[in-house]
Formats: C-alpha cells, sequence, structure tokens
C-alpha cells in the first residue's frame, strides 16, 4: 500500500509541474507577443492606429463661369439637390419602385436597374425641384438620401450646346468648350484632412489645403446674335428637314466668331437627352450601342470638328473681291446657258441645269448661286 501512494504523489508532482510548464510556456508566448506589438512593431501600428481614426477629404473646387463678349453668363456652377439610393436597404421596402418612380417621374426600368446595382449609393436623379424633395421627405423611405451638390447649368439650353460642352459627374469637361479649357476652368482641388471616433464622428481638424477656383472665360460669342442665328437655324430645320445644317457668323475685321451652332444639336443641361422629335422617333428603336453612337454624334460641334468644302458659299468672297476691286458692279448683267467649260472635258453645270437662268444681274446671280455667272 505504500508503494502505490507513493506512486500516486510522485504522478500529481509530474502533472503540477507539466501544468505549470504549459502555463509558463503560454506567458512566454504573451509577453513575446506584447513585446513585439509594443515594442518592435510599435511605429507600424501606430501608423495603423492614426491611419483609421484619420479621414481625408477632397475639396473640389469652384468651377469657373464662361461669358459671352457682353459678360452674360453662358455657363455656371449652383448647388443642385440630389437624390441617391442604397441599394442594399431598399431590400426591406415596399412598393420602392412605384414610390420612387412617380416621385421622380422617372421610368420604373430605371428604379428597377438600381435597385439591381452591386454599388453602395447609386444616383437616381439631380437638379430636383422643391416639390420633389418635399414628397421624398413625406415619403419615409430610408433607403434614400437627399445631396446638395454642385452642378453646372446652362441658362441658354441648348443654344450654344455644341460649342459649350457640358461636364460629366465628376465635373470635368468632356466636349466644346469646357473640355477644351478645363485646365483653366476646373481650378486646383483641395484638401482636409480630420480625425474621426468609433462612429465615424468629425473630433478635430488636423490639416487643410484650400482649393483654388477655376479662372472664368470670356468668349467672343455675341448673346444676341447667337439667339438670332438659333432661330435662323431652328425655321431652316424644320422647314427643309435637311442631313444637318450649322452656320458660324464671324467678324469680318479681326476673324472673331460672333455665333456658331448646328442642328440637330442637344441640351447641355441634360446631354444625354433627344430633344429633336425626329431623331426621337429613329432613336427609340435602335440598339444601346447605336443610341450612344448618335449621342456622339449630336456632342460634336461639326461647325469645328468636320471638313466642310465651301462650295457655293465662297461666292460671298467672290463677290465681296469683285465690288472691292470694282471689276463688277451689282446691276451689271451676265448670261447663264445652264453650263460652262473650264477646261477641255470639263465643264460645271447650274444648279438648275439643263434649265438656265438667262441674262441676270450681279445681284441675281448671287442669289440664284449661278455658277456659269460667277466663272
Amino acid at each position: 500500500m505504500k508503494k502505490s501512494t507513493q506512486t500516486k504523489k510522485v504522478n500529481q508532482a509530474s502533472r503540477v509541474a507539466f501544468l505549470f510548464g504549459i502555463a509558463f510556456l503560454i506567458t512566454l508566448i504573451y509577453i513575446g507577443r506584447l513585446l513585439y506589438l509594443q515594442v518592435f512593431s510599435v511605429d507600424k501600428y501606430r501608423k495603423s492606429a492614426i491611419s483609421q481614426r484619420r479621414s481625408v477629404t477632397e475639396i473640389v473646387p469652384k468651377r469657373g463661369l464662361i461669358f459671352d463678349r457682353n459678360k452674360n453668363p453662358l455657363a455656371m456652377s449652383v448647388m443642385v439637390n440630389t437624390c441617391y439610393l442604397f441599394p442594399e436597404d431598399a431590400k426591406k421596402e415596399a412598393n420602392i419602385i412605384e414610390t420612387l418612380s412617380y416621385i421622380l417621374g422617372l421610368e420604373p426600368s430605371v428604379i428597377k436597374d438600381a435597385l439591381g446595382s452591386k454599388e453602395y449609393a447609386v444616383m437616381l436623379k439631380t437638379q430636383l425641384s422643391q416639390e420633389e424633395v418635399e414628397k421624398l421627405n413625406k415619403s419615409g423611405l430610408g433607403c434614400i438620401s437627399i445631396e446638395q451638390e454642385s452642378s453646372r447649368l446652362y441658362p441658354k439650353g441648348p443654344i450654344l450646346g455644341q460649342t459649350l460642352g457640358f461636364t460629366n459627374w465628376e465635373g470635368v469637361g468632356v466636349y466644346g468648350i469646357e473640355s477644351f479649357y478645363d485646365d483653366i476652368l476646373r481650378g486646383e482641388s483641395g484638401q482636409e484632412v480630420i480625425s474621426i471616433d468609433t462612429h465615424g464622428y468629425k473630433i478635430d481638424a488636423e490639416s487643410r489645403i484650400n482649393e483654388k477656383a477655376g479662372e472664368n472665360i470670356l468668349l467672343t460669342i455675341d448673346s444676341n446674335f447667337q439667339k438670332i442665328v438659333y432661330e435662323e437655324l431652328k425655321k431652316a430645320w424644320n422647314t427643309y428637314q435637311p442631313e444637318r445644317v450649322s452656320v458660324i457668323l464671324m467678324d469680318p475685321n479681326n476673324g472673331e466668331i460672333l455665333a456658331m451652332d448646328s442642328f440637330p444639336n442637344y441640351d447641355p443641361n441634360n446631354p444625354s437627352k433627344i430633344i429633336d422629335q425626329n431623331l426621337l422617333a429613329s432613336f427609340e428603336k435602335i440598339d444601346d450601342k447605336e443610341k450612344e453612337k448618335l449621342r456622339e454624334t449630336l456632342w460634336d460641334n461639326p461647325c469645328v470638328s468636320e471638313l466642310y468644302e465651301p462650295g457655293s458659299v465662297f461666292k460671298t468672297l467672290t463677290t465681296a473681291i469683285s465690288l472691292e476691286t470694282k471689276s463688277s458692279k451689282p446691276g451689271e448683267m451676265y448670261k447663264c446657258t445652264g453650263t460652262i467649260d473650264i477646261d477641255e472635258g470639263v465643264s460645271i453645270n447650274c444648279v438648275i441645269y439643263p434649265g438656265s437662268h438667262g441674262d441676270q444681274t450681279l445681284e441675281e446671280a448671287f442669289v440664284n448661286s449661278c455658277n456659269p455667272a460667277y466663272v
């Protein structure tokens, strides 16, 4: 019996020693880990802690204005209300598609596409009216947010649209004057660094780099002439229904552009919308790739982006030269036989060939755009 008792005591002592050894080993591991975290890796984790509580916000500068020669604003930045949808939160809402479609005047398919997005937030509509804002606030929807943002406004609408161009949702110019002078108009972004708590609330500001507003641009365009050109173009477009019609009005003394426009055109306030009813009918029948191609065609300014053979337009210069050099007079007579040979085997026909204008004055030849008379 003595031998059995002694064996048990030895086994208990061994177990206690083993447990103390395990505890000692765990303690050493914890001490080693603490030394690693608080001594050897202190700089790494200090930086990590600072980065977690620090928030860097870009301060977007105010975009410069675009004026006409009389300092009438053609493009400006204004604060607008924008509605954002949070697709994940929207899953808890009932009748969300019908509600937002009714309030915002959007097609149900637009809301449905937004709900299917994997993005955290999706912009549904910007430049909300006060009525729309009030209805959204009263709707009780917890999956939307109304934010005040800076947006580009073009007071003249489609007038001069292709010349001015427009900006994208990031405020970057993508067409026209807005694109060509983007570096000047955009300015320089600022930056604010703040400390935040675990709930995301601001504790204090650490540093700030002020933004630099964009510079304004003064064009040679005269809004009064521009409106006249636009109205006349619109009449020609509706009357003759050409594929395209363009006008450039210049000051002959210095070459300054006083007005410039083309049809079909678009409204830079909503560049994706087709505003011409004739184009809209065909637009709805084509696929998405063709729709995008048509939009890009409308966004281009044909007055500066396409080659154009002057043709009869050059007769204005011919007439001016003849009057200035006194080689012709307004009442001088010219004969049109319908065609005229200018070289062996080369002839130029009249616009009404095989007909002819017969005898006509310089003024009549100009009005008739008669090729033989001008030759």
